[in-house]
């Protein structure tokens, strides 16, 4: 598939906001909301790790950044939405041209 024909798959946005510090009883602070382009699958999915227990995510995002650096600690706003769901996991694709996207699971 052609880079071109990938980010028409980004049929809406999502915000994102960095975390910036956590005071001293573990309360967050995030920084500004940035907005990019993605691709929402909304499906329930069972996440098995080894060792630990399973978890359920409810959604898989296809961000398309080639520079955004995303951790399970920060904030994603949906759209249409004012709660902020759990990160489960973040994936960080690369390919011969550097990080090609991001794949985000929700819980």
């Amino acid at each position: 598939m052609l880079e071109s024909d990938w980010l028409t798959f980004g049929s809406t946005t999502v915000n994102i906001a960095p975390l910036s510090t956590q005071d001293d009883y573990g309360n967050p602070s995030f920084g500004a909301n940035s907005t990019y382009d993605c691709l929402i699958e909304y499906e329930r999915r069972v996440i098995w790790r080894p060792g630990e227990q399973s978890d359920v995510s409810f959604a898989k995002l296809y961000i398309l950044s080639t520079g955004l650096t995303l951790g399970t600690n920060d904030r994603i706003t949906l759209p249409n939405s004012t709660e902020y769901p759990r990160i489960i996991s973040v994936d960080h694709p690369r390919d011969e041209s550097g990080q090609h996207h991001i794949e985000v699971l929700l819980g």
